[in-house]
């Protein structure tokens, strides 16, 4: 024991309490209780002080697992299995043997990887192949398929097959229609005769006596 205060010995057993200011301990330290910083010892535990009730962070040394209110994973953090965020899950691709991201949510409701498709519940997303695809219904660039379609707008198409027409309190009326190969011409000393040649390939069915309404392309009708 030095006149500073300073006290050196080899070893030493304490029963009772050891209180200082301030410490530095080259060695190891076990303690199955008592408090190290803003931290609750226990055993095999690390719980913080903040709030005894509902603590902000709690560490477990038996499973691994770090309970916490927030975490901050910076660069380069590893997942080694998966994170849950509640029912949802984000899982390292390496489980699957492949370079995709999975995360699944809802007991697999929810799945989207990096290879473009997702799937959420029975609709298939492809980002490769450019459709969609559900339990009724498919999209696809050259062909959709639906079971019903309902349209409140206008429907445009060149070319509309269909086995059956049916309606309901209206009226649904069909003429047959040409393309015009060339111009009209005005049979001389005739009123209101022309002659004119379709296209090839341009079906029509005209019977004598038929009404022919003519539309040029700016929309002028001539009957």
């Amino acid at each position: 024991m030095y006149e500073n205060g300073t006290i050196v010995v080899e070893n030493g057993i304490f029963s009772g309490e050891v209180n200082a200011t301030s410490g530095t301990f080259a060695g190891d330290i076990s303690a199955a209780s008592g408090t190290l910083g803003g931290f609750k010892i226990e055993q095999n535990k690390l719980i913080s002080t903040n709030d005894i009730n509902n603590p902000s962070i709690e560490l477990n040394g038996v499973d691994g697992s770090i309970i916490a209110n927030n975490i901050h994973l910076g660069t380069g953090a590893v997942i080694d299995q998966y994170i849950e965020l509640g029912s949802a899950r984000i899982q390292n691709p390496e489980l699957e043997g492949s370079n995709n991201v999975f995360i699944t949510a809802g007991n697999g409701a929810l799945q989207m990887k990096d290879d473009g498709i997702a799937n959420f519940g029975e609709i298939t997303i492809s980002g490769p192949e450019s459709v969609i695809l559900g339990d009724n219904f498919a999209i696809r660039p050259g062909l959709s398929e639906f079971n019903n379609v309902n349209i409140s707008g206008t429907l445009k198409t060149s070319v509309f097959e269909v086995g059956t027409v049916q309606t309901v309190g209206g009226m649904m009326i069909f003429k047959e229609g040409a393309e015009i190969d060339g111009s009209i011409t005005k049979i001389d000393g005739e009123e209101n005769q022309y002659t004119f040649k379709t296209k090839e390939g341009s079906i029509t069915n005209i019977k004598e006596n038929s009404i022919i309404l003519l539309t040029s392309k700016n929309n002028t009708t001539i009957r």
